[in-house]
């Protein structure tokens, strides 16, 4: 007796058409994904950051070998000079200062850093493409750090 009642419980439920989910199976997919949502969230401000810090890394270099070209170009030196506080540098012709290339670096800018060391903070490139001393570029976004190292020939290398 008791097994038909159960058969005919599943060929009414099958016959009308109202299959679904019970409260319990959706809670249970409900928490699952609560659980994969909040251990993936780190993983993607890490990874967020990380990206952040070498597009911006990226940024400087390109800027650094473009420092060179203009010198070489123009064919007279320029002058690139970083604001570390501000998170700002620019680049402009050593006499006259005509501004070349003018970057910021700042949160909500187009590469956002939350800081950026130039060590030295000035340097002159010469038009036959030596620079005045080697520079190293530290840019940090939520504890990932990039470096960018420059030679005085125009070496340029990102590295972690």
């Amino acid at each position: 007796m008791g097994r038909s009642t159960g058969t005919r419980h599943r060929a009414t439920r099958r016959a009308t058409g109202r299959g679904g989910f019970t409260v319990t199976e959706l809670l249970m997919v409900i928490v699952m994904i609560g659980i994969l949502g909040a251990v993936m969230v780190p993983r993607i401000t890490r990874l967020t950051a990380r990206n952040k810090a070498s597009e911006a890394a990226a940024v400087v270099q390109r800027d650094l070998e473009r420092a060179f070209s203009i010198a070489a170009r123009l064919r007279k030196a320029v002058v690139l000079t970083a604001d570390n506080a501000g998170l700002y540098y620019q680049i402009a012709d050593a006499v006259g200062g005509t501004v070349r290339v003018n970057r910021n670096l700042r949160q909500g800018a187009e590469v956002g850093v939350e800081s950026m060391i130039f060590s030295p903070t000035t340097i002159t490139v010469q038009p036959n493409g030596i620079a005045s001393a080697p520079l190293t570029v530290k840019l940090r976004s939520h504890g990932a750090v990039r470096t960018v190292t420059m030679t005085r020939v125009g070496l340029i290398r990102r590295t972690r």
